[in-house]
């Protein structure tokens, strides 16, 4: 093999190769493999929503964090507001 085909076919193993775990399509995982969707979700409830069961049940203590510092955020919640709120949950 001469070293222009060497190098040629190194060029196109290279160039074919993933650079990482590329995904263009939306992620439905569970909290367990996508923990920062779960603290987003979270997040977006603790600020002007109610505390989600089914996502705690999804996404466990990620959803319950990214909840608190959501709810933690509003003006005037305490931590026994943001508690009583994931209790009502």
């Amino acid at each position: 093999m001469t070293p222009v085909m060497m190098a040629t076919i190194m060029l196109i193993i290279v160039l074919g190769s993933p650079v990482g775990n590329i995904s263009a399509k939306k992620s439905s995982d569970s909290g367990i493999n996508n923990p920062d969707r779960c603290f987003q979700a979270g997040k977006d409830d603790g600020r002007d929503s109610q505390f989600s069961q089914s996502e705690f049940d999804t996404c466990g203590s990620s959803y319950e964090h990214g909840f608190m510092k959501g709810c933690l955020s509003v003006d005037g919640n305490t931590r026994d507001v943001c508690n009583n709120a994931e209790d009502a949950g």
